[in-house]
């Protein structure tokens, strides 16, 4: 059986998990650049060069506070729904 992710198969990410995401502060010299949109997915605007960004084990990237909003009521990426629960993501 395929997992739904939408509302009612909501469920929010563990704050545990969250804190092992890395934060960096958007910068054009960053390597994530190369592979990573210049735009925010959940907000919607271009990064600028003062704004922290959170990086996901699936390697998109979104604005802290975009992408911390969207983990209190989902556990997956909003890009390519990659469970961030999984047990090859959650550090032991």
């Amino acid at each position: 059986m395929q997992q739904q992710h939408g509302p009612s198969a909501a469920s929010a990410l563990h704050r545990r998990i969250l804190d092992t995401l890395p934060k960096l502060t958007w910068s054009a010299s960053h390597e994530f650049e190369a592979t990573a949109a210049t735009e925010c997915a959940t907000f919607l605007s271009d990064y600028e060069e003062v704004d922290e960004v959170r990086v996901l084990t699936c390697q998109h990237v979104f604005h802290v506070t975009c992408v911390d909003t969207w983990f209190d009521s989902y556990s997956f990426c909003p890009t390519c729904h990659r469970d961030l629960t999984d047990k090859e993501d959650v550090p032991s």
